[in-house]
């Protein structure tokens, strides 16, 4: 049996996160799809399509974050010695 499309992607152009338009004749619903990581606001991040900003001490990683919607988000790592123990939920600042 073949397969076909179900809808269209598309990107709303406020947010940037794309949705899927679905419906029949006379219009359609739009539906939201969550790329991105949820953060502390309940807000969906799509981190890995903003640039980003990194803080180092020396070699190690500190926090890394991003503007988004006029707000900046952090995501913060945590260290025991060395060794990486931890990484945050992506912080509203």
């Amino acid at each position: 049996m073949a397969q076909y499309a179900q809808g269209v992607m598309l990107i709303d152009p406020d947010t940037g996160l794309p949705y899927r338009a679905e419906g029949g004749e006379g219009g359609g619903a739009a539906e939201t799809v969550a790329v991105g990581v949820r953060a502390s606001d309940d807000i969906i991040i799509p981190v890995d399509s903003l640039p980003q900003v990194m803080s180092y001490t020396g070699d190690r990683l500190d926090y890394v974050e991003v503007d988004y919607l006029g707000n900046t988000y952090r995501q913060t790592l945590t260290y025991t010695g060395t060794a990486l123990t931890g990484v945050s939920q992506w912080e509203l600042q």
